[in-house]
């Protein structure tokens, strides 16, 4: 079995909550990746500004991509805990598969998740190994 390269973009919340990315993008390291993970909170209702310039990054890239059938995955979550706080969220995701024709492998969308002890006593850690683990 071959290890996928992974390409993880990722917001972190540091204390305080402010935030940092912590992806610089380099397109040629991007080709070379065979799974995107986009991992953030979200921020009202949708994608973090840090991880959205990313994917506007790549837009001057779409031929190319597109022809690489690039796989990914969302990991997100947010204080709140109903449907709707997360629902721009998943649209943008399932638009930008469409898109860019990425293979969605799945996303982990952690509902309630406001702290860290607020997500340890929830299965959505567990649902993000194992995602990983499928890839």
């Amino acid at each position: 079995t071959t290890i996928p390269t992974v390409c993880i973009i990722v917001t972190i919340v540091l204390p305080k909550f402010t935030t940092c990315s912590v992806f610089a993008f380099e397109f040629p390291f991007f080709k070379e990746t065979d799974v995107i993970v986009f991992a953030f909170p979200v921020y009202y209702f949708g994608w973090p500004a840090q991880i959205k310039a990313v994917v506007d990054r790549f837009y001057s890239h779409t031929m190319e991509l597109t022809s690489m059938h690039k796989k990914t995955v969302m990991l997100t979550l947010a204080w709140n805990d109903d449907e709707e706080t997360f629902a721009v969220t998943k649209a943008y995701y399932d638009k930008i598969c469409d898109y860019m024709q990425f293979e969605n492998l799945g996303s982990v969308v952690g509902k309630g998740c406001g702290t860290p002890s607020m997500t340890a006593g929830t299965d959505y850690p567990k649902m993000a190994y194992e995602l990983g683990l499928s890839i």
